[in-house]
C-alpha cells in the first residue's frame, strides 16, 4: 500500500470480511497478503510467515506450480476473474485448501489484486490419495457418502448407490449404457470433454472443479467433481467422484446475503456503533459517526476512541482502564455519560454502552459499544 491512509480505506472497505467464519485474505498481483481477516490469522497461525506482506508460496508448499500453470492460462493478461486454485498444501502440516481467487477492480476496490477465500479440504485429499495408492480403489466407493460413477469411451459403465440417488434413478439399469454427457448441463459438457481427452492421453488425474448436473426429473444440483484414470473390470476407465454442494451453495449465498443486510442495516442505524481492540484503537465504526462528530469513518480508524472521548468532570485519564475492569469483572455492559469532541472544534453530551468482545478461549480481545447522542437533552438540564 502507499500510505497508512490508504490501509486505513482499505481496511475500512473490507472490514466486513471479519464476520466470516472462513480464512480470508486480500492479495496483491505478486500473491503478497496485504490485508486479511480474523478467520485467516486462526487458521494459519501455526505459520512462521503468517500476516500482512507474507506471500503465499510462504504458506503453501506446492503454491509456486499452482500459479505458474495460472500464468500460462492468462493470469496476468486479467482473462482470469473468478477460478479456484485446488489442492494447495500448507508447509509443515499435512492440510489442503481450495483457494476460491476473485481479481479485485483497482477503481473499486482500491488497489490492485485479488480477493481469496481458503477452503479447508484436507479430507478430500487425504482420501484422494488413498485411492489413487490401492488396486481396489473402485470397490471402497460401494459404502461410499459420495456419487460414483465410471465411463469408459463415453458410456456409463457403473455408477454407486450414492449415486443413483443424487441423479434420482430408478435403479443402475436405468444408467448404465448411457452416455455420461446426458447428466452435465450446457454450459459445462465443453469443460467435461476437455477434460475426459486429458485424461486419457496422459493417464493423469485432473483438478477438481465444479459442475452443474442434471438429474433424471430434468432438475440440476451442483457437485464437487474428481476425476481420474482407473482400470475397471480389466480394461481403461475413467472414475468421477462426485459430492453434492447445493447444501453448502445454498449457505454461501445466504451468508451473502446476510451480510449484505447486516452492513445495510448498521449504516442505517441513527446511532454510533463501534469496535475497538484491546489498545482502543477503533476497528469499525457506522456511517452514523460521521453525522455525529463530523470526522471521516476512514480518518478515525485505527486511532484510540479515547482521543474523541472524555468524561463531563474532565478527568478521562482510566476511563478506558476502568470501563475495561468492569468488563473483565462479568459485568455484560456498561454505560457512562461523556462528551465526544466535534471536527467543529466543540463537543456533545453522549451517552455510551460498552461490551466486550471475547476470543475462542474466553478472553477480552476488545470492546464494542454503542453511542447515542444525548446532547439536547443534558444541555436542557443543566439549564434548568
Amino acid at each position: 500500500m502507499e500510505s497508512p491512509l490508504e490501509f486505513k480505506k482499505l481496511t475500512d472497505k473490507f472490514r466486513g470480511f471479519d464476520k466470516l467464519n472462513l480464512a480470508v485474505a486480500l492479495v496483491d498481483i505478486s500473491f503478497k497478503v496485504i490485508h486479511h481477516n480474523n478467520g485467516f490469522l486462526r487458521q494459519f497461525q501455526s505459520t512462521e510467515e503468517t500476516g500482512s506482506m507474507a506471500r503465499l508460496d510462504q504458506i503453501f508448499s506446492n503454491f509456486d506450480q499452482k500459479l505458474d500453470a495460472l500464468k500460462q492460462a492468462g493470469l496476468l493478461s486479467g482473462h482470469l476473474l473468478n477460478f479456484v486454485i485446488p489442492g494447495v498444501k500448507q508447509r509443515n502440516i499435512e492440510r489442503y485448501y481450495d483457494l476460491q481467487v476473485s481479481r479485485l477492480d483497482p477503481e473499486v476496490d482500491l488497489f490492485d489484486g485479488f480477493s481469496i477465500s481458503f477452503i479447508d479440504v484436507s479430507d478430500r485429499e487425504r482420501e484422494l490419495v488413498k485411492l489413487r495408492e490401492t488396486s481396489e480403489h473402485h470397490e471402497k466407493f460401494i459404502k461410499t457418502t459420495s456419487g460414483v460413477m465410471i465411463h469408459r469411451d463415453g458410456k456409463i459403465v457403473y455408477v454407486n448407490d450414492q449415486g443413483l440417488k443424487m441423479i434420482r434413478a430408478a435403479g443402475a439399469e436405468d444408467i448404465i449404457g448411457r452416455n455420461v454427457m446426458d447428466f452435465v448441463s450446457e454450459g459445462f459438457k465443453t469443460i467435461a470433454m476437455e477434460r475426459i481427452r486429458q485424461m486419457t492421453e496422459t493417464n493423469m488425474p485432473v483438478e477438481p472443479i465444479e459442475e452443474i448436473f442434471i438429474r433424471e426429473d430434468k432438475t440440476t444440483f451442483a457437485g464437487e467433481i474428481f476425476a481420474y484414470p482407473v482400470h475397471f473390470q480389466g480394461l481403461p476407465a475413467i472414475k468421477v467422484i462426485i459430492n453434492d454442494v447445493s447444501s453448502r451453495k445454498e449457505a454461501e449465498d445466504q451468508l451473502r446475503k446476510s451480510e449484505k443486510k447486516y452492513a445495510t442495516l448498521v449504516n442505517h442505524v441513527q446511532d454510533v456503533i463501534f469496535q475497538t481492540d484491546t489498545d482502543a484503537k477503533i476497528t469499525f465504526l457506522n456511517d452514523a459517526w460521521f453525522d455525529l462528530t463530523g470526522f471521516e469513518v476512514q480518518d478515525a480508524i485505527g486511532k484510540s476512541i479515547l482521543d474523541f472521548l472524555e468524561e463531563t468532570d474532565n478527568k478521562s485519564t482510566e476511563l478506558y482502564t476502568r470501563i475495561r475492569r468492569l468488563l473483565m469483572l462479568g459485568i455484560a455492559t456498561h454505560e457512562r455519560d461523556l462528551k465526544i469532541q466535534t471536527a467543529e472544534e466543540g463537543s456533545k453530551y453522549i451517552q455510551v454502552k460498552f461490551s466486550a468482545i471475547y476470543n475462542d478461549e474466553h478472553s477480552i480481545v476488545g470492546i464494542s459499544g454503542m453511542i447515542i447522542d444525548i446532547h439536547a437533552r443534558k444541555s436542557a438540564e443543566l439549564e434548568l
